[in-house]
C-alpha cells in the first residue's frame, strides 16, 4: 500500500478514480500462458507472486453492462501500462498482459434518482477517462513498487529478458565471446553496455523481430539476415562507428538452435571494436 498509485481524471461532472497496487517481478503472465494451478471439485491443485490491484471508483451510476464494460476498459489499460514497460511474462517468450493474482474492484453509486451510464468503452469519453486513470495509476504503482520508469527499462536484458537473456546469462555469453581483458573491463562497466541507447533500441528491433517471427508475421526464411541486422546495428552503436555496418553484419553467424547469439556476437564486438585503439 505505501506504493499504491492513483490517478483522478474529471470532466463535466463525471469524475473517475484509479487506485493501483503493482507488482510484476514474481507472477507477470499473459492471458495464454501455461499455468500451474487447476480448479476442481475437490478444491485447486498445482499441476506445475506478485499482484495488480486496481480499485476504480466512478461518482455516477452504471448499468450492469456498463459495469461490465468498465471491468473491460479497465483491464486493456493495467495490459498497456505492461506493454508500455515491456514486462516480459515469466512463463514465456511474450509481453505480459496482467499476473495470475489479479483482482479489482469497480465502485459507482446506486442512486436511482441519476440515470445511469451505459457504455464506458474506450471510443467514449468516460472509457478514456478510465482508461487514462488506470494506466497512469498502473504505471505510477509499478515505478515505485518495482523501479519500473521509462528510463529504467531502456535496457538490453529488458528487451531480451522474455526470450532468455537475463543479466546473468549475458555477463556469462559475454565472457565467452571475447577476450578476458576486454570482459573484465566491460564488467566493470556493464552499463556503458546495457543502457546505452542506441544499443538498446537495436535490442528492441531484436525483439520485435524475434516476436514477428514467433507469431508467423514474417517467414523463418527471413529469419537469419533479419537477426543479423539488428545485432550488427547493434555492433555499430556500441562501437560508435555507423560505417562499418556490412563489415559487422558479415562477423556475425546465426545458428537456427540460439536465437539470441547473433545479438550477443554483435555486442562483443562493438565492445572490442569499441577499445581497439
Amino acid at each position: 500500500m505505501n506504493h499504491m498509485g492513483h490517478r483522478h481524471i474529471e470532466l463535466r461532472g463525471i469524475a473517475v478514480d484509479a487506485f493501483v497496487t503493482a507488482g510484476v517481478e514474481g507472477n507477470a503472465a499473459r492471458a495464454d500462458d501455461p499455468s500451474e494451478w487447476l480448479e476442481s471439485e475437490h478444491g485447486w491443485v498445482n499441476v506445475g507472486k506478485g499482484t495488480i490491484n486496481t480499485i476504480l471508483v466512478i461518482n455516477k451510476p452504471l448499468t450492469p453492462g456498463g459495469q461490465a464494460r468498465a471491468a473491460i476498459t479497465m483491464v486493456e489499460a493495467k495490459s498497456a501500462a505492461l506493454a508500455e514497460l515491456a514486462v516480459g511474462s515469466l512463463y514465456s517468450p511474450h509481453i505480459a498482459t496482467g499476473s495470475g493474482t489479479d483482482q479489482f474492484i469497480i465502485a459507482s453509486p446506486l442512486d436511482p434518482t441519476v440515470k445511469p451510464l451505459e457504455w464506458p468503452a474506450s471510443s467514449t469519453k468516460l472509457g478514456q477517462m478510465i482508461g487514462e486513470a488506470v494506466l497512469g495509476a498502473t504505471l505510477e504503482a509499478l515505478r515505485w513498487q518495482n523501479g519500473l520508469d521509462p528510463s529504467a527499462t531502456r535496457n538490453v536484458t529488458r528487451a531480451l529478458g522474455r526470450f532468455g537473456l537475463s543479466e546473468k546469462e549475458l555477463q556469462a555469453r559475454l565472457k565467452k565471446a571475447m577476450p578476458e581483458k576486454n570482459y573484465e573491463f566491460l564488467k566493470k562497466n556493464p552499463w556503458a553496455v546495457t543502457m546505452d541507447p542506441a544499443v538498446s533500441a537495436a535490442a528492441f528491433a531484436y525483439a520485435a523481430i524475434l516476436d514477428r517471427l514467433q507469431y508467423g508475421t514474417l517467414p523463418e526464411e527471413l529469419a537469419s539476415d533479419a537477426l543479423r541486422s539488428q545485432a550488427a546495428v547493434a555492433a555499430t552503436a556500441l562501437a560508435g562507428q555507423p560505417g562499418r555496418l556490412s563489415e559487422f553484419w558479415n562477423k556475425i553467424s546465426v545458428s537456427p538452435n540460439d536465437r539470441l547469439d547473433p545479438f550477443v556476437q554483435g555486442l562483443a564486438l562493438g565492445w572490442q571494436e569499441r577499445w581497439a585503439q
